[in-house]
């Protein structure tokens, strides 16, 4: 979610070098997409005072709604209500998502929910866990308990400055056969993508090979 402060500047950059200097986001034609229901901007505590109202220059809060630029803006808001992941055939179980996402659960929401829980995890299920310290203990010992060797595998960058940090995945790779790996680019579309998840087959010096919706890619 971006940012009051990254909306604001992004505001400044564009009223100094854009193609209409002076005007509100030099003139370039702005479209925002977003969801405030799901998780806020991350704010670091050492600048938390800058996003509570305790700066007189600051934000009433770190969202992008109250970045000063889009208070001042006239942004059209389109509210999209058709759902995809979903079909027709659960629409009480798309009520109670909707209902658990405002914060309104009702009884027969909760005991929907619950008739969905497993006992133990399914084999092969995904986790879902808050911090990424949780995934990556969950992810190395599961990865641990298969046989086999492993093999690691460096990153290459390509087109990511030094000065931007860490790169959008690890330095190195581990994999065994059998491991689930998630895919962070999108590399043979549509079967290929990024988020796509997949099963190791094979790997040598050169190459990994993984099953994706039963294709070997």
């Amino acid at each position: 979610m971006l940012r009051a402060d990254v909306f604001d500047a992004i505001d400044a950059r564009l009223r100094d070098e854009g193609p209409r200097p002076g005007e509100p986001f030099g003139g370039v034609q702005i479209g925002l997409f977003g969801d405030v229901l799901q998780l806020p901007p991350i704010v670091d505590d050492e600048v938390l005072p800058a996003f509570n109202g305790q700066w007189e220059e600051g934000w009433e809060s770190p969202w992008f709604y109250d970045a000063h630029a889009f208070r001042c803006s006239r942004f059209q808001r389109v509210t999209l209500k058709r759902i995809f992941r979903q079909t027709h055939q659960e629409e009480s179980f798309v009520t109670s998502l909707a209902r658990l996402r405002e914060g309104r659960m009702q009884p027969e929401d909760f005991a929907l929910l619950n008739s969905r829980v497993a006992p133990e995890t399914p084999e092969g299920g995904v986790s879902l866990v808050t911090t990424n310290q949780r995934a990556s203990g969950i992810n190395t010992a599961k990865f641990n308990r298969l046989p086999g060797p492993k093999g690691t595998y460096l990153a290459t960058k390509e087109d990511w400055p030094e000065d931007w940090g860490n790169g959008p995945v690890p330095e190195s790779v581990e994999v065994k056969v059998g491991a689930r790996v998630l895919v962070c680019a999108n590399i043979s579309p549509p079967v290929l993508v990024n988020g796509s998840l997949g099963t190791v087959v094979s790997f040598d010096q050169e190459q990994v090979i993984v099953k994706v919706n039963d294709i070997h890619m």
